[in-house]
């Protein structure tokens, strides 16, 4: 009977924990997936001002206003800080082309 409940008891364990882990690995996918978008959002918009598709002023705004901050990504996560510095390089680039005439 003793062996029984330890048997059962340990089952529960490594489906409770096997379920955390399928849980953790699809949430950061998901995440991973998320910061994705949002940078190759970001590089779109450069290359639509490349092509003349958009001016850089709207470029800009677009890319301020992308998905800010803690929408899509917890504020201050290792992804998030990359998506912002990402963005802010992006800004930083468009607005070096708007500045030289490209």
């Amino acid at each position: 009977m003793r062996k029984s409940i330890v048997a059962t008891a340990s089952v529960v364990v490594l489906f409770v924990a096997l379920g955390w882990f399928i849980w953790q690995n699809t949430s950061s996918s998901i995440r991973a997936a998320f910061a994705e978008d949002q940078i190759r959002t970001f590089y779109d918009m450069v290359e639509r001002v490349d092509e003349g598709e958009l001016s850089v002023p709207e470029a800009v705004e677009y890319v301020k206003g992308y998905y800010p901050e803690g929408t899509k990504l917890s504020a201050g996560s290792s992804l998030s800080r990359s998506v912002e510095l990402v963005r802010s390089h992006v800004i930083e680039q468009l607005t070096k082309s708007d500045e030289s005439g490209f």
